[in-house]
């Protein structure tokens, strides 16, 4: 995976927190404090990609399983037609024919 950083610098950055070069306290207090809230933050998040993740689950539809020669209906929202006003134009088109399967969700 090429980040727009990696692209731009030809490298990853490194965003470890080391305590083993530190001196003083309030340095080394500031420093763990850093990466106590780096560690929360990070749960934090985990948390909720896993509840979105559960949420988002539910709500999918599975992919209806359509077979080449099957008759289906086109929405004609993003398709450009010659009636002036598009609240009078046909809403969906067809039925067409499946004539081939380009990808497990495109026909």
């Amino acid at each position: 995976m090429v980040t727009p950083f990696f692209a731009n610098k030809g490298f990853h950055p490194k965003l470890e927190v080391s305590l083993k070069s530190v001196v003083l306290d309030t340095a080394h207090q500031v420093a763990t404090d850093l990466k106590e809230l780096n560690l929360y933050l990070y749960d934090q998040i985990s948390h909720a990609l896993k509840q979105y993740k559960v949420h988002s689950a539910s709500q999918c539809l599975l992919i209806p399983p359509f077979n080449i020669g099957d008759s289906v209906w086109l929405d004609s929202w993003n398709i450009k037609m010659t009636c002036p006003l598009k609240k009078l134009d046909h809403c969906f088109l067809g039925p067409f024919p499946i004539m081939d399967k380009v990808l497990s969700h495109g026909f």
